[in-house]
């Protein structure tokens, strides 16, 4: 039983990646490109990400106090018990989860945030 083997007609990944001894001067490298290209930009600087820090505290949308940042669950135990009885996402409540502010009935349970 004979053994397969591999042979590609054209193999051009050690070129490439610049494996090859015999490169021309004018080929491009992997590396020779920025990892990260806009559409429609002349600039060949990198830019730098901004790291945004991620908010751990909220506010009940219902009563103010601190809770947990949480959209999805943006009132305290004892005032989501009370909203639960209805259920009503549209109802107008008192405070941004994200600030704490008074939302003057613009927040509620479906857009817990001003």
């Amino acid at each position: 039983m004979a053994k397969a083997t591999s042979n590609p007609i054209f193999y051009s990944t050690e070129k490439f990646y610049g494996f090859t001894k015999n490169r021309k001067t004018d080929e491009k490298r992997l590396l020779d490109f920025p990892e990260e290209l806009e559409l429609n930009s002349a600039n060949t600087e990198r830019p730098e990400r901004e790291i945004e820090e991620i908010q751990t505290q909220g506010f009940c949308i219902r009563s103010g106090k601190k809770i947990k940042f949480n959209p999805k669950q943006p009132m305290s135990r004892e005032s989501w018990k009370i909203w639960n009885e209805y259920g009503n996402e549209d109802f107008p409540e008192k405070y941004c989860h994200k600030t704490g502010k008074p939302s003057n009935g613009k927040t509620s349970m479906k857009k817990p945030i001003m």
